[in-house]
């Protein structure tokens, strides 16, 4: 490569729609971009002011897009921007990006990854497609697309902030003391759940279990001296090595929890999340309790039970997460958009 260092342009937005999770997954696969290859630049819409921060303090430039107007000009802007900073390639993530979004962008000469979730759509217009899910397979995009498709945990993003604290040794032997964490997103759902979490606890009455519950948007809170109920904060890779088992959301925090070997009883919260639920329990890297409206205290409890106190369960769901990934997954999503360029 010579010349100017290659720049990734991104567009992704958050908001309470859609949530918060496309513009950080992309987070990680900017830092690696960065890493390994060239500034990275992201164009978003009105993203929350906590999400913007966190690109800033991540040292990434962010392009705010003009108001909306309809799809087709949001791909114009986009490519004029792509023009104006040089980009050498492209990502877009997001569900509204749909095909008539695609076309107009990759019909520009700079190659372009989409990054998709469920393969669901008539056809789509890319040069690479990223499904980064357990089930995700080649062949759901075989008779859609000429793209080549990265598909499964291999191409999982983790962040960087992950990834440091990634080598945690074996726990739960020998320990006077057990950690807990529970993290159920930022929708609605959790917050009965989280009830249904704290009488679980409360009922098993154990005096060696010390419980750490996130909860996005409130303040932090105690409940005796063994439970802490805490917002969500930059704090979550600390908090993922340091325990012992988890309950959590089917979501992609699963991916970083796999990489930190976490054995864990999964909580499916959103219809998208049954497919990943049932593909980590039958790799034995979870516990799959279902339907959120569906979990009782009694389920939770059976399954903080059986993660507290089998160790080979915990043993082997430990070394399943860690085979499922990783963490070079964004490194390999890097040079794949590096291999479909002109310039590689």
């Amino acid at each position: 490569m010579s010349g100017a260092p290659a720049r990734l342009l991104i567009r992704a937005d958050a908001n309470r729609q859609s949530g918060t999770g496309h513009v950080i997954r992309c987070i990680a696969l900017a830092e690696a971009w960065r890493n390994e290859t060239g500034p990275v630049c992201f164009a978003s819409r009105s993203l929350p002011p906590p999400v913007a921060a966190r690109l800033k303090t991540s040292g990434l430039e962010l392009v705010e897009m003009s108001t909306f107007t309809n799809l087709v000009d949001d791909a114009r802007e986009f490519l004029e921007l792509a023009r104006a900073r040089s980009a050498t390639a492209l990502v877009v993530d997001g569900y509204e990006f749909d095909r008539s979004w695609q076309q107009v962008v990759h019909a520009d000469a700079r190659p372009l990854l989409l990054i998709d979730d469920e393969g669901k759509a008539a056809g789509y217009h890319a040069d690479l497609i990223l499904n980064q899910n357990p089930y995700a397979t080649a062949a759901a995009y075989r008779e859609k697309c000429e793209a080549r498709v990265l598909a499964g945990l291999e191409f999982a993003l983790i962040r960087d902030e992950f990834l440091k604290l990634a080598n945690r040794q074996s726990p739960l032997i020998g320990k006077s003391h057990l950690q807990l964490l529970v993290s159920l997103g930022g929708g609605g759902s959790e917050l009965t759940l989280i009830d249904r979490v704290i009488e679980a606890i409360q009922v098993q009455g154990r005096t060696d279990l010390i419980s750490t519950i996130v909860e996005p948007g409130r303040d932090a809170r105690r409940i005796g001296t063994k439970i802490s109920l805490v917002p969500w904060s930059d704090k979550m890779p600390e908090l993922m090595r340091d325990c012992d088992f988890a309950v959590c959301g089917g979501g992609s925090t699963n991916w970083e929890m796999c990489l930190f070997g976490v054995p864990r009883a999964v909580i499916v919260l959103a219809d998208n999340q049954r497919t990943i639920a049932q593909a980590l329990e039958s790799a034995g890297a979870c516990i799959n309790l279902g339907w959120h409206a569906d979990v009782t205290g009694g389920m939770i409890a059976t399954a903080i039970e059986r993660l507290s106190s089998d160790a080979s369960l915990h043993h082997s769901m430990r070394e399943a997460g860690r085979r499922l990934v990783d963490g070079r997954g964004a490194s390999r999503v890097c040079h794949a958009i590096r291999n479909a360029s002109t310039w590689a």
